[in-house]
């Protein structure tokens, strides 16, 4: 869209970063992107819009009426308006706006109500990379997100300091159940610990064939925590990727074998964490 602030170029929102562009550099543009675009985009229907040639409006709803009447066309706007609400969801976090993003209209616009409702969502990926915003709250907002449908997740929180134990297992109670796919980086979230790992481990969906975690740089991870992953990994898991350099681990595994063989004989009965674990469930 045009720049109105300063009338030269234009503003631009690509959902993620450009050639050569940074992360910084990339929120710093899409900061003074329209808000009400996005809040336009979430309120649209498709049967009020309108076309150059009338036939082809008419011709595009009676396909929807052959496809199941109104319930494909009420899939099509919810598809529709959650691609809206997935592009603006970091901005409305850092915000503040995700559970009520129109000023306009108070109390009739949920950024994680508009995604849950999606169900022709089969795939969800995010990025809260370096967001103070990132805590419990948020994660609870992000849990209720998760349309049933999906069975692709990838989740970036990189470098995200406010996200502890008790953040990742909120977000862990809420994956779900047909998940297939689920990549989550962690990179540089001090905050997490062994209680984490376990509690996500614990909520891994039963029917999860891939796993990724990149939990470089998280300190708190031990070979305590490895081992509970081994030992409560579905069944169902044929490709893991894990990545814990910087970590007293400070190893990757590349095969669910090599995680269980670098796990195998480390005993976690004794580690004084648990108790702290019990606690929270």
């Amino acid at each position: 869209v045009p720049d109105v602030g300063t009338g030269r170029g234009a503003l631009l929102f690509s959902g993620s970063m450009l050639p050569h562009e940074t992360l910084s550099d990339q929120r710093r543009r899409e900061r003074n992107f329209p808000l009400p675009i996005f809040i336009a985009g979430m309120r649209v229907q498709l049967q009020d819009g309108k076309s150059s040639v009338a036939i082809d409006k008419e011709r595009i709803l009676a396909f929807f009426v052959g496809q199941g009447a109104g319930q494909q066309l009420d899939r099509a706007n919810r598809r529709l308006r959650s691609l809206f609400a997935k592009a603006l969801f970091p901005r409305a976090l850092a915000l503040g706006i995700l559970e009520d993003c129109d000023s306009s209209s108070p109390g009739t616009m949920s950024l994680p109500e508009i995604l849950r409702v999606d169900d022709a969502r089969s795939e969800l990926s995010l990025s809260f990379a370096q967001m103070g915003e990132v805590n419990v709250a948020s994660m609870h907002a992000l849990a209720k997100s998760f349309a049933q449908s999906l069975q692709e997740l990838q989740l970036s929180f990189t470098g995200c300091q406010n996200l502890d134990d008790a953040g990742v297992q909120v977000l862990a109670r809420g994956l779900p159940k047909g998940l297939h796919g689920l990549q989550l980086d962690l990179l540089g979230c001090r905050s997490i610990t062994d209680a984490a790992v376990e509690q996500l481990s614990l909520a891994l969906p039963a029917q999860l064939t891939k796993l990724t975690l990149h939990c470089d740089n998280c300190t708190g991870i031990t070979l305590a925590g490895l081992s509970l992953l081994s030992k409560n990994l579905p069944q169902s898991i044929q490709d893991f990727h894990g990545t814990f350099y910087g970590t007293p681990i400070d190893d990757a595994f590349h095969s669910v074998s090599s995680l269980r063989t670098a796990a195998s004989g480390h005993d976690s009965t004794t580690q004084p964490w648990l108790s702290w674990t019990a606690a929270m469930t």
